[in-house]
């Protein structure tokens, strides 16, 4: 699933003295022999594909979890732990056994204006990546706007502001 280009990327980041590559190849053995009981994805960093605007979800994602590997049953992290400690404790990794996706009460355009969340700029993420980044970091709480948006804004437009900051008022 994962393309090597962006494993190999992924690996040359790594300063945790290569660990992230022995948990990928340890976690692939692991699925190769069926041992996993959920599923387990990552690194993330090359998980993820960006529509645009790439590094404004790098930071929501942050560093710490761009190497990070997401589990959904916590009995694969504890088999990892349990097998292969000295690498398990230098990775960063997400549990996520529920799949929880934020409803979506916005509207993303106002006056012509297209504002995004910073989780609708990943092309067709899984389903549990997409759930660990929204429980556990800002993405799906971060707005992005188009080309427009940022110019609106230094002209004080106020439709824009009132939709963004509702306690903006006319006198302002």
């Amino acid at each position: 699933d994962v393309s090597i280009l962006k494993l190999r990327a992924c690996f040359q980041q790594d300063h945790r003295n290569g660990s992230v590559e022995k948990v990928y190849h340890i976690l692939k053995g692991y699925k190769k022999e069926g041992k996993l009981r959920g599923s387990v994805h990552g690194p993330l960093a090359a998980e993820l594909t960006c529509s645009s605007r790439q590094d404004i979800v790098e930071n929501c994602i942050g560093g710490r979890y761009l190497l990070a590997f997401v589990f959904t049953d916590k009995q694969d992290l504890d088999l990892l732990y349990r097998d292969h400690r000295q690498h398990a404790r230098k990775i960063a990794y997400l549990l996520n056994e529920t799949i929880h996706i934020p409803p979506r009460t916005f509207n993303p355009n106002v006056n012509g204006i297209d504002l995004k969340f910073a989780d609708q700029l990943l092309v067709e993420p899984k389903r549990e990546v997409l759930s660990a980044l929204c429980s556990s970091t800002g993405i799906s709480n971060t707005l992005v706007g188009d080309r427009n948006a940022q110019r609106e804004i230094d002209n004080h437009n106020n439709p824009l502001l009132k939709t963004l900051c509702p306690r903006i008022t006319d006198d302002s």
